[in-house]
């Protein structure tokens, strides 16, 4: 590796705008996939490889998370999550969090053997049965936490433009009034004990690799219930295409009795409701029109799905 630092391969990570590929001096870098809301970059030197990843501006309070959870994963559950390496400050407002290199596939969700959701569920179990510990840089509620999903849908729904004329937005608005006018925020924001989770319910996040399942991305994570983040990783859009089967495979291996998969079912139908919201369009993420009305009118559909077959008897 020569005499290239850590530190070294923060710093150049945090000041190349990589979009492919790039090599400074003895660094190389690669843009990663993924990284939707922070770049994540692969870094060589000589035979050392690390994944670096740039929280820039104000999203420096993400990095925050990440770097806590993987320090507190390597106390806890080494080798689910990647080692940490390094958190470095540079003089631009950006901060850069290195970590061990994961080699491994991302879960493609719809054609995903039950071995992978049982396996999910194994690895799940492992992270809520870590007890909590109380530290400075605790991040408190994670970011998918029931409190802040059920204000975001309450809150920010109504300021949505909503077109009656417009048959999914019609159909969009009144699962809305549906979900608020039951019993399922309530549910779901009753007092319950608090869990480690990733605070983001993506399944390509978790990685296949050399036969384990490693899992990455914390920039949202903290504590949540149990049952909620559950909900999470089943109605995320990622899971869209998944089936009930796989689903049940996954919850089978995590002993619920009924009233958690009563939460679970609440927390649910919370969800599917936060995505239609999440993918209202238009957007401003730059997707094409015809890609925004796509996800759209899928996720009315999983929505109403949701509402109308996980709903209490």
């Amino acid at each position: 590796m020569g005499d290239v630092s850590v530190e070294a391969v923060a710093r150049v990570a945090a000041a190349t705008d990589v979009q492919t590929e790039h090599v400074v001096g003895e660094i190389e870098l690669r843009r990663l996939g993924g990284g939707l809301n922070n770049p994540v970059v692969g870094v060589s030197a000589g035979d050392a490889r690390w994944c670096a990843k740039i929280f820039r501006g104000s999203r420096q309070q993400w990095a925050a998370r990440e770097w806590w959870a993987l320090e507190f994963l390597a106390r806890k559950r080494a080798g689910l999550a990647p080692q940490p390496e390094a958190v470095v400050h540079t003089d631009d407002a950006t901060t850069v969090v290195v970590m061990e290199f994961v080699e491994g596939e991302p879960i493609a969700p719809a054609t995903a053997p039950l071995d992978d959701f049982e396996d999910i569920a194994e690895c799940l179990s492992a992270l809520y049965a870590i007890p909590r510990e109380q530290t400075k840089d605790d991040p408190g509620l994670a970011m998918g936490s029931p409190e802040k999903i059920v204000a975001r849908v309450r809150n920010q729904w109504p300021g949505l433009e909503h077109d009656p004329r417009d048959e999914l937005q019609r159909r969009a608005h009144e699962l809305w009034r549906i979900w608020l006018s039951g019993e399922d925020a309530d549910i779901v924001l009753e007092p319950k004990p608090l869990v480690f989770c990733r605070g983001d319910g993506n399944l390509r996040n978790w990685m296949r690799a050399n036969g384990q399942l490693r899992l990455i991305d914390f920039e949202y994570s903290g504590w949540t219930t149990r049952d909620f983040d559950l909900a999470d990783t089943i109605e995320h859009v990622s899971g869209r295409d998944v089936g009930e089967t796989p689903w049940e495979a996954l919850l089978a291996g995590l002993a619920l009795d009924s009233a958690e998969r009563a939460r679970i079912a609440a927390g649910r139908r919370t969800y599917a409701i936060f995505w239609l919201m999440k993918l209202w369009p238009p957007r401003a993420d730059g997707a094409p029109p015809e890609l925004q009305h796509a996800e759209f009118a899928g996720q009315v559909e999983r929505a109403e799905r949701v509402l109308s077959t996980t709903a209490p008897a």
